[in-house]
């Protein structure tokens, strides 16, 4: 369940630019027309040359230079290449729409974790219903009984675990959160877009991380250019009484009982 609840959390909706087909269709076209010219010359060339050497007659005037290349159609060609070039087919939008992918993952693996750390220290739950319970002399002998022959206490080894599995989850909720809300920022993905074009660093080749301590979101390249957005999720931080509200809505409308 935790899972189809993280998963329904994210909705990709990456697409491709809509000046992309136009520029692979314009390529194609002038590029088909002159490889079509091209071969078409190369016949015309087998046959005046067949045609010379039996004697069976002359090649018409232009017959053969009527296939040169213009410089229009030169043009046009170097034109369709330079604008494929020059397109944005994979922009900031869909690197961090992928990298909020890949986060959430890690954060499904992270609650596996969790899940399994909290089943381990829960022993805590079982001690507390029936120390709840102790009025009289004979309840407390059978709780002392219980803490006793019960594997009850808790080891350096499960609260290591539990703690980490809960720094884990909030640290790959956070960055989740960031890269898909930031996906979803027109200010974020055009400005980082306009960086990459103007360094000539694509954004497949960047990398992005987030720093919740000081709310710090970075796209950075090998080529030592970075990109970074300081305090951008300030309003986006939930307390820890906001997130208990959402879960124990989840709770409720799933329906879960404490």
């Amino acid at each position: 369940m935790k899972k189809q609840l993280i998963a329904a959390s994210l909705f990709l909706s990456a697409s491709v630019p809509a000046l992309a087909e136009t520029e692979i269709d314009r390529l194609l076209n002038v590029s088909q027309q002159l490889s079509q010219q091209i071969r078409d010359a190369g016949f015309a060339v087998s046959g005046a040359t067949h045609a010379a050497i039996h004697g069976e007659g002359l090649a018409e005037v232009g017959s053969l230079t009527g296939f040169q290349i213009q410089p229009d159609q030169m043009n046009s060609y170097n034109q369709a290449l330079d604008d494929v070039r020059n397109a944005v087919y994979y922009n900031t939008q869909m690197f961090l729409e992928e990298a909020a992918e890949e986060a959430f993952d890690n954060l499904a693996a992270a609650v596996d974790v969790f899940t399994v750390a909290a089943q381990e220290v829960a022993k805590v739950e079982a001690v507390a219903e029936v120390a709840e319970n102790v009025d009289t002399v004979d309840e407390q002998l059978q709780l002392q009984e219980f803490v006793q022959n019960e594997d009850v206490e808790l080891t350096q080894q499960e609260v290591a675990a539990y703690n980490q599995s809960l720094e884990d989850v909030e640290a790959s909720s956070q960055e989740a959160a960031a890269f898909l809300i930031a996906s979803k920022s027109e200010f974020v993905t055009s400005e980082s877009d306009n960086f990459s074009e103007t360094y000539d660093n694509s954004v497949m080749n960047a990398t992005v991380s987030y720093t919740a301590v000081n709310d710090t979101l970075e796209l950075a390249w090998a080529t030592g250019y970075s990109i970074s957005y300081h305090g951008f999720f300030q309003h986006d931080f939930m307390s820890t009484q906001d997130l208990m509200g959402v879960g124990l809505t989840i709770y409720e409308n799933n329906g879960y009982h404490q």
